[in-house]
């Protein structure tokens, strides 16, 4: 309001014409405007103005006599329009200051909110960084992995209504992620299953059926799953679908590998589609089966959720058991012996699994996309 009078006023001193007159005395004389006056009452710029100009008489300057007797100095008007301009202007940057003098402290609080804000959200992308790259497993060559067909889940070993409850909640978890399931009626491609003697069910397993096991990743990676010391342990089959939906040609390529039971010729599918770029996977790893083993000896405190969402977790992403989530709210830190252990999936679980479904798996940056949808999708 302030800047708003002295605008006002400078208009109306520019449309003056007249000369203004200050007496020896300080008073302040225009015909027919007392504009000098009006500022006076309002600045004490102008004040000091007049009572300089009241003290001393500059020589050459022509006086002349008022009514009331009294010399007075004869301005021209540009000049005096100049002096009253160099008032506003004073004026004017004196308001400024007390106006920033005054908002200073609110600015400040505003910029510590702002550079508080900035710091955190740069420690959380910190932490979703290390996170994934730490428990997802990564491929130097190939794609992150996911499932892409439909899952039909099995589970065995436990009492019918837990076992109907860790069905129920694989199916909301993977709908939730955004995963297909089958129908009712479906071949079992995601297998939980419940033992205290876990060694001894995955000996006879492979020995009726080892075509069970993809074993492209030699037979040092499967003795190791079957004979792990985790409380759960997973092993995950996938293979090579083409990232545009072209199918892969089977059989081009034949590779032996080397069993404990002798020699066995793999035949390797090969992709004949060609993407003509480095950013894009011309094929995509998908999960055709996944087999979770539960040590029914190590897991009897938890609870029927707890068991659930950690199943779903690990049978719907490739976890890297030993990864590290130090600090981190996830049901991976199950069996970290914390103090108060989680009940079941954090937000970082589900930001993770959503986005790991949602982000482009033929890109070569998935990685990258899963941590900015994860941020986004924990501090939006």
């Amino acid at each position: 309001m302030q800047y708003g009078r002295l605008l006002a006023q400078t208009r109306q001193l520019l449309r003056l014409s007249k000369q203004l007159v200050i007496d020896d005395q300080g008073g302040p004389h225009m015909h027919q405007y007392a504009f000098c006056m009006q500022i006076r009452q309002v600045t004490p710029c102008c004040r000091q103005l007049h009572g300089r100009a009241g003290l001393r008489k500059h020589p050459g300057v022509p006086y002349t006599a008022t009514e009331s007797g009294n010399q007075v100095m004869e301005f021209p008007m540009r000049t005096a329009i100049a002096a009253l301009a160099l008032v506003l202007l004073s004026e004017t940057r004196f308001a400024a200051g007390q106006a920033a003098e005054t908002s200073a402290p609110a600015n400040d609080s505003q910029s510590a909110s702002s550079t508080v804000t900035i710091e955190a959200r740069r420690h959380l992308e910190r932490q979703v960084s290390h996170f994934v790259s730490s428990v997802v497993v990564h491929y130097m060559y190939d794609s992150l992995v996911r499932w892409d067909t439909p899952i039909c889940p099995l589970v065995a070993g436990l009492a019918r209504e837990r076992g109907e409850f860790l069905l129920a909640r694989i199916s909301q978890v993977a709908t939730a992620a955004g995963a297909k399931l089958d129908g009712e009626r479906c071949s079992p491609n995601f297998y939980v299953m419940v033992t205290p003697e876990p060694d001894r069910l995955l000996k006879v397993w492979f020995a009726r059926d080892p075509s069970l096991y993809n074993r492209a990743n030699g037979l040092g990676h499967m003795q190791e799953f079957m004979h792990s010391q985790q409380p759960i342990r997973s092993w995950y089959n996938a293979g090579f679908h083409s990232a545009d939906g072209v199918p892969l040609a089977p059989g081009v390529l034949d590779v032996i590998s080397s069993l404990s039971a002798g020699l066995e010729i793999l035949s390797v599918p090969m992709s004949t589609s060609l993407t003509g770029t480095r950013l894009k996977y011309s094929a995509v790893q998908v999960l055709s089966s996944v087999i979770i083993v539960v040590d029914l000896n190590r897991t009897r405190e938890l609870s029927v959720g707890q068991l659930a969402d950690y199943v779903a977790m690990i049978g719907l992403a490739e976890i890297r058991p030993d990864g590290d989530t130090q600090g981190i709210p996830t049901i991976l830190r199950l069996f970290h012996d914390d103090a108060s252990p989680p009940q079941g999936l954090s937000d970082w679980d589900r930001a993770l699994l959503y986005s790991l479904y949602h982000t482009s798996q033929a890109s070569v940056m998935q990685s990258g996309a899963i941590k900015r949808s994860m941020v986004a999708r924990i501090a939006p």
